[in-house]
Order: C-alpha cells, then structure tokens, then sequence
C-alpha cells in the first residue's frame, strides 16, 4: 500500500480505537478483522458438530453446511454487533464495501465451550469478524477502494459518502441473519448489484416490492443518487429526507434518510412514518 505518513498514524489510531487487525494480502487490498464478542448458546446436540468450525469459520460454512440450528437470542446477538459494527467503523471514516456470507467470521477465543447446567445449553465466547474494508483518512487525503471486483468497480470514496451496495449488503445480511441462513448460489441475487437484482423478489420472502419505498417510484428521478448519503445511525435533529424502508422480516423495518438509518417495530411503523416523515406505508403483503 501507498500511504503516506499520515496515512498510517490513522491506521494505527484505528487499531487502538476498535481493536482490529490490519494486514495487507498484496496489491491495494487491506483485509481487516473488525472482532466484537459475541455469547454462543447452542444445544447439547450441536455442540460437538460446531466445535471443528468454530476458529474462523464463516456463519455460511456453520449454517448452511452443516445444518446447524443457533438460537434464536444468539442470532439477536450477531444481528446487533454486524449492525453496530459497522456503524462504528462508518462513523471513523472506513466503509465496509463487501458484506457477504464469506466475510463474516465466527473466531474463538481461549474460552472452551462451557455447558451451563441452569439452562441446559453450552457457552462458548464467539467473536464476530468483518472483513475487508476500505480507508479514507480523516482529512480525505489518502482514497482507497478495496472491494471484490465481482461485485462494485474501484470508485473513488468520497469522505464517508456510501454507496447503495452498502446499505443494500448490509440490509440484506441482517435479514438472513434474522432467518437464521444466508443467501446462496440458489438464490441468483447478487446483494451488490443495486436495485435490480433485489426487484426481483428472488430474497426468499423480501418484500422486494416495498423495497426504498417511493424511492423506486415514478419520481425516483427527482431524488439525489444515493450515493450522496452517509450509512450511520440517525443522530440529526429533524426527520430529514425520507429515501425508503426495507422489510427485515421479524427485526422490523429498516428506514433510511438522508441523516443516516434506522429499525423501527412494525407495529408502529405506519404512524411512525407518518408523523416523521410524511410517508403513508402500505402493510399489505
């Protein structure tokens, strides 16, 4: 990596700030494992299953491959420290540009799994690892782009301006993570691609229909691309430019404005879009 001097002290003060690790694997590709704990409850009769898999294994190669059912509370869990985790990294200016199955990793730490007799299950202290990253120093002087080529050219960053594909990945993964699985070649949906691919209604029971809401409307036209907004929790006063809402299934529905996101209850989520946005939803199927 080309870096400057200045570009490095950023890195370091990354590593100190959130604990992660930071190697280069060639060219102008830095892989990062951002690591945030996670508790493991799992039933007696998948412990042992799990056990092989549990040093940086992907969730893909736990759920799909070997059928493994994680409860329910531990994929809360891992929903809330993906979700938070990249809120953290976006808010230091290092934008995560490839969430998928493959990138998320479960990492064991020296704790063995525990059985807890009071509750019948095993423990195991599972951290959670994203991985590959792009940087762009504070001052924007340094703009890197690291990403698969399969799924978004090298554009250029724009300070922490994030790309639909992002909010796109990240959306969709934290809806599988609810489901309890992954997408899959079977799917046929590349989670990158933008709007097309996640028109189709090929998510597995996405309301692919409701997804950005009007944003996909006849006058999506007069709206800023998406691309101008930044991906973070919503800490703006006021409610912003509304863009659209994604159906997360049981998490409820993901809102995103021009101020940032945000999961919001179905129950509450016609008045709620309502009064702050203006924005009359339809709760039909």
């Amino acid at each position: 990596l080309k870096k400057t001097e200045k570009s490095l002290c950023d890195l370091d003060a990354l590593r100190k700030l959130i604990g992660v690790k930071i190697s280069s694997s060639g060219g102008n590709r830095v892989v990062v494992d951002f690591i945030c704990p996670v508790a493991l409850w799992v039933d007696e009769q998948n412990v042992w299953e799990l056990y092989p898999f549990y040093k940086g294994a992907s969730l893909y190669s736990i759920l799909e491959k070997n059928s493994i059912k994680i409860q329910e509370e531990c994929l809360g869990e891992l929903h809330n420290a993906l979700f938070n985790s990249v809120s953290e990294l976006q808010a230091l200016g290092v934008l995560h540009r490839d969430v998928n199955p493959s990138n998320i990793l479960l990492l064991q730490d020296e704790t063995k799994f525990q059985y807890d007799s009071e509750s019948n299950k095993y423990f195991g202290v599972i951290k959670l690892g994203l991985t590959d990253f792009s940087f762009c120093s504070l001052e924007n002087s340094i703009q890197v782009s690291i990403g698969n080529e399969r799924y978004s050219p090298r554009e250029q960053l724009l300070g922490k301006a994030v790309k639909s594909s992002d909010f796109y990945s990240v959306a969709a993964t934290l809806f599988y993570l609810a489901k309890g699985r992954y997408p899959s070649a079977e799917d046929k949906v590349n989670l990158q691609t933008g709007h097309e691919s996640l028109d189709t209604g090929s998510l597995g029971g996405f309301s692919a229909s409701k997804l950005w809401g009007d944003f996909l409307n006849d006058n999506a036209s007069q709206r800023p691309p998406i691309e101008d907004y930044t991906l973070r929790p919503l800490t703006a006063p006021g409610p912003g430019n509304f863009l659209g809402v994604l159906d997360l299934d049981e998490l409820g529905l993901l809102v995103l404005c021009d101020y940032g996101f945000e999961i919001i209850p179905k129950n509450v989520a016609q008045k709620y879009l309502y009064s702050k946005y203006n924005y009359q939803l339809d709760m039909q199927p």
